[in-house]
């Protein structure tokens, strides 16, 4: 995952991570299971052309078990995965983690001084 950044009125999301990976843990650091979906919000304006409005992110987490993508902040809020199973103590400490690492490097740039923030606890796209 690599930050968010905006020049001048512009967005710009540099990397996000990956979001299916068959990297293993042999080769691999634990950080290359950290992915991320940007979602932008983009509104048309008055006298022409667009704005990002809103900028947000879902922070994602590959398990390499089964190439899972794993929603963390939704799952962490559930205590249980998309399929209704409960999270264990050690996967919950591997989500915050790697949540923890997603937003450090979401806001590397100062994306947060300026409103990217998580997406709400939803894996669903908004309306």
């Amino acid at each position: 995952v690599q930050p968010f950044d905006r020049r001048g009125d512009e967005v710009v999301v540099y990397g996000l991570g990956n979001f299916l990976s068959n990297q293993s843990a042999n080769c691999c650091i634990a950080s290359t299971q950290d992915g991320m979906i940007a979602m932008l919000r983009i509104e048309e304006q008055p006298a022409g052309g667009f704005l990002v409005a809103e900028s947000t992110y879902v922070a994602t987490w590959v398990d390499r078990s089964d190439y899972t993508i794993i929603p963390v902040n939704e799952t962490l809020a559930a205590g249980a995965t998309l399929d209704g199973s409960p999270i264990s103590a050690d996967l919950r400490s591997v989500l915050q983690t790697s949540r923890g690492r997603t937003q450090s490097a979401v806001t590397a740039l100062g994306a947060d001084g300026w409103g990217a923030r998580p997406a709400d606890n939803t894996w669903s796209l908004p309306d």
